[in-house]
């Protein structure tokens, strides 16, 4: 059963996505807010701790771990999110917050260099690194301030364009001509 006004945060169980920050801020708001939380992505190192988080918390009507999904039920897991959580502690890009943008699904995101960078380009409400007080303050603004999610999808809807493969190609192409 797929949860309804629910916070997205689909990445692999992995130490450093940081599903325990996420959770943190979540047991912090679940009270105040009526948002629900779901996790996609491999059950791997990381599981074991997050299941044991939420039993202890007794968050299990409100959080659910799906693991790995069908593309079909990805797309609609992303369309139906009132806002995607991406809580990495370090990578080399952030796929799901260009999915998320080109969805119309407006972000939250750690400060991360390379969301630092989308951030330039996109709207994405960034908070500190594993700053789970950080991230609870986002949540909230998102979830009371509607005109901010709109005008954070509508922006993004716009921008995202910058991102579609042509034109990054186009970039690369431009960089390396400039190299001669």
């Amino acid at each position: 059963k797929i949860l309804k006004n629910y916070l997205f945060y689909p990445a692999q169980l992995w130490p450093h996505k940081d599903h325990i920050t996420v959770l943190k801020a979540f047991n912090k708001i679940k009270t105040k807010c009526n948002l629900d939380l779901i996790f996609t992505g491999a059950k791997l190192s990381s599981y074991k701790d997050v299941k044991n988080f939420i039993e202890k918390n007794k968050l299990n009507d409100r959080v659910k771990v799906l693991g790995l999904v069908k593309l079909e039920r990805l797309k609609l897991l992303y369309k139906n999110a009132y806002a995607i959580v991406i809580a990495a502690k370090y990578e080399s890009s952030s796929l799901p917050i260009l999915e998320a943008s080109c969805i119309g699904v407006p972000v939250i995101a750690s400060n991360t260099e390379p969301n630092l960078e989308l951030g330039k380009y996109l709207k994405i409400l960034l908070f500190k690194v594993s700053n789970f007080n950080d991230l609870k303050k986002k949540i909230f603004k998102i979830y009371n301030n509607r005109n901010l999610k709109s005008d954070m999808i509508f922006y993004n809807k716009k921008k995202i364009k910058k991102f579609e493969w042509i034109n990054v190609v186009n970039q690369y192409i431009k960089y390396f001509n400039s190299l001669k």
